[in-house]
């Protein structure tokens, strides 16, 4: 892993590939909200690794200040506040927060290196008592509320946290049956400029196999579908990102997006031609199934313009009917 800054800062992590018996593959990459800390999850295919690293004033190789080592594979993590992670994977839904988070990043920032092991500095806050297949988790500052898939069990869970423990929140119908696998969730962002409040209702996005994409209102005592929208009946929706009241979703060779202040307009239709799309033996999509990617899918800071990305392709899509591809 490198991290690169803006000033043209370079600094490298240093992941003992050994916890895992080999090398590991990195699955996700979070930074808390501050930029103080990052999570990564790694994992050999048999193993997970759970990494806490320091960001500030560090420019050399370093070794994080907080791992867990597990017996199987996690694929997923999300920041819960300024020094708490959760987790899923294979039979696995947890949070863990690290302990002594100020002494740690000094000794780390001093070179004074956290001993290795397989399980260091990380205190267990929650566990959930079921060992589904976990597959995403996501988390609302606002509400304080995580949302967590399970493709196996075609299951969605919310936990809020009320008096410091996590506990299971609403219900949430999400018609598995009707729309299939639940394949993406996103919360909306937090408004930078509007007063926030525990009691606000908040929004949370649902994509599906169907190419349908639910928006419910979701608040830490009750859930409501607000919109069901589409990016067509032969699109699984992969992959969703929100930017302000502006919603995109996207399958592996097309978009759509909405502003929900009147989602019955899509501000952004687009359909890949597919003589254009997979055009040259070096750009086309993995022919093996289990080597798909998942498509990405980003906004511009303003909003304007969505990046489209699956296999070896890149789509830049504007909101006006001026359109670029690269």
């Amino acid at each position: 892993m490198i991290d690169c800054t803006t000033s043209g800062a370079v600094r490298f992590y240093d992941s003992p590939s050994y916890l895992l018996r080999g090398s590991g593959l990195i699955l996700a990459v979070r930074y808390s909200r501050s930029g103080n800390l990052m999570a990564t999850v790694s994992t050999n295919g048999e193993r997970g690794l759970l990494e806490i690293w320091p960001l500030p004033n560090v420019a050399r190789f370093h070794e994080p200040v907080a791992r867990r080592l597990f017996d199987h594979v996690i694929v997923d993590a999300a920041w819960v506040s300024e020094d708490a992670v959760a987790v899923c994977g294979n039979g696995l839904l947890a949070v863990y927060s690290v302990n002594d988070l100020a002494t740690t990043s000094k000794s780390a920032s001093d070179g004074a290196l956290p001993a290795l092991q397989g399980t260091q500095n990380l205190k267990e806050e929650y566990m959930h008592p079921k060992a589904n297949q976990w597959d995403r988790v996501r988390y609302d500052a606002v509400t304080d509320m995580l949302a967590a898939n399970s493709a196996q069990e075609n299951s969605l869970l919310l936990l809020t946290k009320q008096d410091g423990v996590w506990r299971e929140g609403p219900a949430i119908e999400h018609q598995s049956k009707l729309h299939q696998t639940l394949n993406a969730l996103a919360f909306e962002p937090i408004p930078e400029s509007a007063e926030t409040r525990s009691d606000m209702v908040r929004r949370l996005a649902l994509a599906y196999d169907s190419g349908s994409v639910l928006v419910y209102s979701v608040s830490s005592q009750d859930c409501e579908l607000i919109h069901h929208l589409s990016i067509g009946p032969q699109e699984p929706a992969l992959a969703l990102s929100w930017h302000g009241t502006r919603l995109a979703a996207a399958s592996d060779e097309a978009i759509k997006a909405w502003d929900l202040n009147d989602p019955s307009h899509t501000i952004i239709s687009w359909q890949a031609a597919p003589a254009k799309w997979y055009q040259g033996s070096d750009h086309h999509l993995p022919s093996d199934e289990d080597a798909q990617t998942t498509p990405s899918l980003s906004w511009d800071v303003e909003g304007k313009r969505l990046a489209f990305t699956v296999g070896r392709k890149v789509s830049i899509r504007p909101i006006s009917n001026l359109m670029s591809d690269y």
